[in-house]
């Protein structure tokens, strides 16, 4: 896939004229008679002098089928035309015939008992079956071989005429025009690796100018096209045409497409190279549409383009902006699964990057992702789905939330659904269990989700949410087995006291409630009454020197001795000291870490075994 722009703008692709472009037709033609007037292998000589020269088989077919030479005695190439008015006016009128469109056609069609074409389910490609007995004027001088590398003997051969390759294709202008050999060869060979019978057939037809379309002809990819009817949500949706006759074609065209696209680009046909690109894009109804057949379509199509490096990235980028988010719905089906790996890790990327965006497109966009989930519960597929795709975009939208927990713009929404008996709840409920997990709380975002917690029950007072229930039991876990590191923790950037410092002082107050010890010893200060010395905080230590390591055998609370679950004194059932990532003696197994939230008192859970208390 290139990453080069292409040469046209993207949102003008949808109407670009294949025929009429800068580079089209119509200036082939013109420079075809320009080029005729100099080269052409027959030359007509009027009585008066003039002489026109022309190709003998486009004059063939402007004249209905008749040789030069039944227009006058001829010597060769030279055709001599007898004197009277309405002879010369009739060669005029087919010599300015020769150069038209229709001529073009019309000297492929004299060729071709049947044009090529690609039929049946998988969309395999049919060579053409040639005429027989035409007049030698009209033979092919050309030849075009297609081989295996390595190989001698060539797949496929094409004959075409060869005064109309350096007007058609500027690879070849290029070669004809050169001082080598191969500027006046009867034949060329190109290789498998860049072409197929299918490319090479289709760029011959584009040589004669025949309608590219008819390649497809079989297939009546008309009507699958414009069948894109507009939903009652306002989205295109082509599940919704129900015309007679109606179907998805075989997504194997578009590899046909891409093999036009590969042919084009070798051989420098801008114009062809642009209908594929055209083409492919109004396959996918040009990615606009969330409907049955472009769930297929539009994960195919993006998987071609990845893989084809000679396609631009513009193709990519208009798909997956509509699998992003839009067609989340529509298009989230099994077919994108097939897709390349790096495929699925670039859409992850595009949704993350749109939930990033405010706070209130995250929680839509996480609802909407939560409820895919829940369609795909029974899939066959469901680990892939989570694993890909699922599990990466509820867990970007978890931490988001945790990094802003506090913030009106995700408590807002977030409490209206938690007050409100909708569908969407349990969406709601995993995002907040998510965003409280201790996979996602860290020393930056825990000071938000301690503070989004009670904002959010106090938003939704008097009802109580389990949701936010389970999340204060988890925060207040994670809170026990990490606040000694913590307390020990200098402030960010570069402001006084410790980690905890920063936080208000009710929160700090609250915390050490839950805690079961004091503000400072939180904060890693002596405590004081009046200037005499009350307590030492376990966790303090002036030189910031090794914790006591016999901090938790003391009790771990206000109170020394038998107060805390591990704090015997007896010696019968001392706790194993736990070493935090810091170095420092911590929590223990028997201690605090295993403080009940609903049950007995232990260090750090409540003292009545009820209710969190911050």
């Amino acid at each position: 896939m290139k990453s080069s722009k292409p040469d046209f703008q993207a949102n003008y692709v949808f109407p670009y004229n294949f025929i009429g472009g800068t580079d089209g037709l119509t200036s082939h033609l013109n420079r075809l008679q320009r080029e005729a007037s100099k080269n052409g292998d027959i030359k007509f000589i009027f009585p008066d002098g003039g002489e026109h020269r022309t190709y003998s088989p486009l004059f063939y077919i402007a004249a209905g089928n008749k040789l030069h030479t039944d227009f006058g005695e001829g010597d060769g190439g030279n055709v001599h035309v007898a004197e009277g008015k309405d002879l010369e006016c009739a060669i005029e009128d087919i010599l300015e015939k020769c150069y038209t469109k229709e001529t073009l056609a019309g000297l492929w069609k004299a060729m071709n008992n049947v044009y090529p074409r690609v039929e049946g389910p998988r969309a395999v490609f049919q060579e053409p079956v040639l005429s027989t007995g035409l007049p030698e004027v009209l033979m092919p001088d050309f030849t075009i071989h297609l081989k295996e590398l390595g190989d001698k003997v060539p797949v496929h051969s094409v004959k075409v005429h060869r005064f109309l390759l350096p007007i058609r294709i500027a690879y070849f202008k290029t070669q004809f025009s050169s001082a080598f050999r191969d500027a006046h060869a009867a034949e060329a060979t190109f290789y498998t690796e860049e072409f197929t019978n299918c490319g090479l057939w289709a760029v011959i037809s584009y040589v004669y100018g025949t309608e590219l379309w008819s390649i497809f002809e079989s297939y009546e990819l008309d009507k699958h096209m414009n069948c894109s009817p507009i939903s009652p949500s306002g989205s295109p949706d082509c599940s919704l045409y129900k015309t007679p006759g109606a179907k998805m074609p075989p997504v194997e065209i578009i590899d046909r497409l891409f093999e036009i696209v590969h042919a084009a680009d070798f051989l420098q046909i801008t114009d062809l190279k642009h209908w594929a690109h055209y083409s492919i894009v109004r396959m996918a109804h040009e990615f606009t549409c969330v409907g049955a057949s472009c769930a297929h379509i539009v994960p195919y199509v993006l998987d071609r383009v990845y893989n084809c490096e000679v396609s631009d990235t513009w193709i990519f980028n208009k798909g997956l902006g509509l699998l992003s988010t839009r067609g989340m719905k529509g298009l989230w089906k099994r077919p994108l699964l097939k897709c390349n790996d790096a495929i699925i890790t670039a859409l992850v990327t595009r949704v993350c990057e749109e939930m990033s965006s405010n706070e209130q497109k995250m929680v839509e966009i996480y609802l909407r992702v939560h409820a895919h989930a829940s369609l795909v519960a029974t899939s066959d597929l469901k680990e892939d789905w989570h694993r890909k795709i699922i599990d990466p975009l509820l867990d970007h939208g978890a931490l988001m939330a945790a990094d802003k927990l506090d913030s009106s713009k995700i408590t807002g929404p977030i409490s209206i659904v938690l007050k409100a008996a909708t569908p969407v709840k349990p969406g709601i409920h995993d995002l907040v269990t998510r965003a409280t997990s201790p996979k996602t709380i860290n020393q930056r975002n825990c000071p938000r989700i301690f503070r989004g917690i009670r904002r959010l029950e106090k938003a939704i007072a008097p009802i109580k949410s389990e949701a936010l229930h389970e999340a204060k039991e988890a925060l207040a876990v994670w809170l026990r087995k990490n606040w000694l590191t913590l307390s020990l923790t200098p402030a960010p950037n570069g402001r006084e006291g410790n980690y905890f410092s920063t936080w208000d002082d009710k929160d700090q107050q609250r915390l050490a409630t839950e805690l079961k010890i004091s503000v400072p010893e939180l904060l890693a200060q002596e405590a004081t009454n009046g200037g005499r010395k009350v307590r030492s905080s376990y966790a303090y230590d002036p030189a910031f020197r090794k914790v006591r390591s016999n901090f938790w055998e003391k009790g771990g609370s206000g109170s020394r001795g038998r107060r805390g679950g591990s704090g015997r004194e007896d010696g019968k059932s001392k706790a194993a000291v736990a070493v935090d990532g810091w170095g420092n003696e911590g929590l223990s197994e028997t201690g605090a870490e295993k403080g009940s939230l609903a049950g007995g008192r232990a260090v750090g859970g409540p003292a009545d075994g009820g209710e969190v208390v911050f």
